[in-house]
């Protein structure tokens, strides 16, 4: 029957991600979600989507592939993308002005305040992972909950953040913050992928995702 087709049930599903997957790399495809899908939630919190995914109250989840270790009941994965970790700063950063290289190591990172989302982020949780898989104890780290406050804040003072690849490049093109960056080098890239319990067929959903 028609009603049985993948098609008819998008508007069952209950969809999360976290905010940075949607706004930036697959911005089409949720805001078609919004219209038709029962739910969508779109969140900074991982452990939220994990603990919602897990309630069967999330069909569809958005998140990194790193936290999969972290979903106790039975799901279909496929792998979207893999991006390096960004340092972004302020061009009137005297003290990361100086380091010529484009890229730049944990053991770097360390001389520097840090300004990152609360630790419910995953960049936060695998940042701080970084420096524990290291031996290298934490730089000072300060907490804001917003993007643009973030990147305004690092913009005119001496603190930097970190961003995946794909939001970095998004704030350097804001001619009026005056933003560099450079290429975090340390081997774990941030991989995510899309979840999902099997309401639909996972493929129907990555073939939306194109």
């Amino acid at each position: 029957m028609e009603n049985d087709q993948p098609c008819s049930k998008f508007s069952e599903l209950h969809i999360g991600a976290l905010d940075s997957i949607a706004s930036l790399l697959y911005s089409g495809f949720f805001i078609e979600a919004l219209s038709k899908a029962e739910q969508v939630v779109l969140t900074n919190k991982v452990t939220d989507l994990i603990n919602d995914f897990n309630l069967g109250n999330l069909d569809v989840i958005f998140m990194d592939e790193y936290f999969e270790n972290e979903l106790t009941t039975n799901f279909e994965k496929y792998f979207l993308q893999a991006e390096p970790y960004y340092v972004l700063f302020s061009k009137n950063n005297v003290q990361l002005s100086k380091i010529k290289s484009p890229c730049l190591s944990a053991q770097e990172l360390q001389k520097f305040d840090l300004l990152l989302y609360p630790d419910y982020c995953p960049i936060h949780i695998r940042i701080k992972q970084i420096f524990q898989q290291n031996h290298l104890s934490f730089p000072t780290i300060y907490e804001a909950d917003y993007n643009e406050s973030t990147a305004s804040l690092v913009s005119c003072s001496e603190l930097v953040t970190i961003l995946p690849k794909s939001l970095a490049l998004n704030k350097l093109e804001n001619p009026t913050m005056q933003l560099a960056a450079k290429e975090l080098m340390v081997p774990d890239l941030r991989r995510t992928a899309v979840f999902s319990n099997g309401k639909i067929p996972l493929n129907f959903i990555v073939s939306k995702l194109r």
